[in-house]
């Protein structure tokens, strides 16, 4: 997986969804200056990662054409729909993502803080 603070929701690659045996719930159309296509979409995933575990989780299907590009092999992204959930950290010195646990939140381990605002269902932070 790869993480991605600027997609909205996470994805998996349709094979990956088969594997877990995803139900679809839903589809969006993805509209580009070439194309046009439905993908299907669940929100009740589950989400492991250490010690946090994330019910309904909004997944999209879709394979993402750049990282296959780029030559590598990614079975999906991890957006907004779990982060926000979280207070979390991207400490670039050790090189891992700190997510908050009850014992010492992710903003208390340092880092430097940003405030944003909700608009719309989205993460803004003032210029």
């Amino acid at each position: 997986m790869i993480l991605d603070t600027g997609a909205s929701s996470c994805s998996v690659t349709p094979r990956v969804a088969g594997l877990l045996r995803l139900k679809p719930e839903y589809r969006v159309l993805d509209e580009t200056p070439t194309d046009k296509r439905w993908i299907p979409g669940s929100r009740s995933v589950e989400v492991s990662l250490g010690t946090v575990v994330a019910n309904n989780v909004e997944f999209l299907w879709q394979e993402s054409r750049g990282f296959a590009e780029a030559g590598l092999e990614v079975d999906g992204v991890l957006g907004q729909s779990f982060l926000s959930r979280y207070d979390y950290l991207l400490d670039y010195k050790s090189r891992q993502l700190v997510l908050d646990s009850g014992d010492r939140p992710a903003a208390e381990r340092g880092g430097k803080r940003i405030k944003f605002s909700r608009v719309a269902g989205l993460c803004c932070c003032p210029r």
